[in-house]
């Protein structure tokens, strides 16, 4: 009997370092992603974020933990941001992805995010929490933003040509009505 609950102490212990070692790697994991990985309950309210990619936008986790989301948004988006969460909420979707909008760092500088979510309900139907992902698009913000302008130029480059071309088409038509 000793020797049995022995045994089942040492496959325990085994058990609890593999679990601590899982942890310790998934922790490494979530640290070192430069998305923010956060949490917010069910007012809102900021619960958990991964410090280094919040120390990006220029805050500590004091600053930020228990601070409602809307905090960070920009206020033109904010309607964008509650009509998602409130569709969410009706609907009971349970992920959200591809919302974006525009965040403040703590310097008052604009970043264009995406969101990606898990949403959770408790077993009646109320929502309880979010678990999300908020990555950094303001490179591919810049980017459509240069290629909408390329387009624009390009559009109206071929307008010019296309009233050029036609003015051209015109005095030859004139020309050639005179020669004959």
């Amino acid at each position: 009997m000793e020797q049995h609950l022995e045994e089942k102490l040492l496959t325990l212990e085994k058990e609890n370092a593999s679990l601590k070692d899982i942890a310790e790697k998934y922790k490494r994991l979530v640290q070192n992603i430069p998305d923010v990985i956060y949490s917010l309950d069910h007012n809102g309210n900021l619960m958990e974020a991964n410090f280094p990619a919040i120390q990006f936008y220029g805050y500590n986790p004091d600053e930020i933990i228990g601070q409602h989301f809307l905090f960070f948004i920009h206020p033109e988006d904010h309607e964008v941001v509650i009509n998602s969460l409130n569709l969410t909420i009706e609907t009971k979707r349970e992920w959200s992805r591809g919302l974006e909008f525009r965040v403040y760092d703590k310097q008052g500088n604009i970043h264009w995010v995406e969101v990606n979510s898990h949403n959770h309900f408790d077993k009646n139907g109320n929502y309880t929490h979010e678990e999300g992902v908020i990555r950094n698009i303001n490179d591919r913000k810049k980017t459509e933003e240069a290629s909408r302008e390329n387009e624009s130029d390009l559009m109206e480059e071929v307008w010019k040509r296309t009233v050029e071309l036609e003015s051209s088409y015109g005095k030859i038509e004139s020309k050639i009505s005179e020669l004959t």
